[in-house]
């Protein structure tokens, strides 16, 4: 069984490769240092640039393996920003946090 830790400024991601089901995310330190309203700021800034990163990877290189994993990591990262942005913006108007 093979784990896979991923650190990114603003998550830090073990997966289990063994299954490649589960991982666990945890916001970085300098995430839960900001503010809700910048951390919501700075999650939105980053949401182009990895839809952008992920656009370079048309279906045809994601026969490539490097490429696939790549364009992979990317599709997570997105999916990680997407999921808490939408939690924060959820927990903040409604003074949860």
């Amino acid at each position: 069984m093979s784990t896979q830790l991923r650190q990114t400024k603003f998550f830090t991601a073990v997966e289990d490769d063994a299954e490649g089901k589960t991982a666990t995310v945890m916001p970085s330190e300098y995430l839960r240092k900001l503010q809700p309203h910048e951390a919501i700021a700075k999650l939105k800034a980053h949401i182009k640039p990895l839809e952008d990163d992920l656009r370079q990877y048309p279906h045809e290189d994601l026969e490539i393996p490097e490429k696939f994993l790549k364009a992979r990591m990317l599709a997570f990262e997105l999916k990680i920003v997407q999921e808490y942005l939408a939690h924060l913006k959820q927990a903040y108007e409604t003074k949860v946090l």
